[in-house]
């Protein structure tokens, strides 16, 4: 098991294979609370970080839009940046 904590995003989405990483998502999800490849832009829109395309709830998985439904209301409740 490899040790993402210390890389940077840019890092982590360059060490993508096409295999499905659970340590790698992990990480990701304890910085953006969404699932690898995606995170919440500035405007609360879902943003897949590999294609840098900014995708409509309706275009995303539910789970997806569960999570980023999440962050919206933390964002909202705290005003902090997840």
């Amino acid at each position: 098991m490899r040790n993402y904590s210390s890389l940077t995003d840019e890092e982590l989405l360059q060490t993508v294979s096409g295999l499905h990483d659970v340590s790698l998502n992990d990480e990701w999800y304890s910085r953006h609370g969404i699932n690898f490849p995606y995170r919440l832009d500035m405007f609360g829109r879902i943003l897949n970080c590999i294609s840098y395309q900014v995708m409509q709830d309706s275009e995303c998985d539910k789970l997806i839009v569960q999570q980023a439904n999440e962050v919206r209301v933390h964002r909202q409740l705290t005003n902090h940046k997840f």
